[in-house]
């Protein structure tokens, strides 16, 4: 799966189930899930 790093904002390939959850490039902890290209809006009513 690919994930952000909020650190240095690089895209990383995690497996989440089996890799530790730290960033190759900049040994950050925190990544997020990387949105999809296609957007999906959401009428407000």
């Amino acid at each position: 799966m690919s994930y952000v790093c909020t650190k240095c904002e690089n895209e990383v390939d995690i497996d989440p189930l089996g890799d530790k959850i730290i960033c190759p490039h900049c040994s950050g902890r925190a990544v997020l899930k990387k949105r999809s290209e296609e957007s999906n809006p959401v009428k407000a009513r």
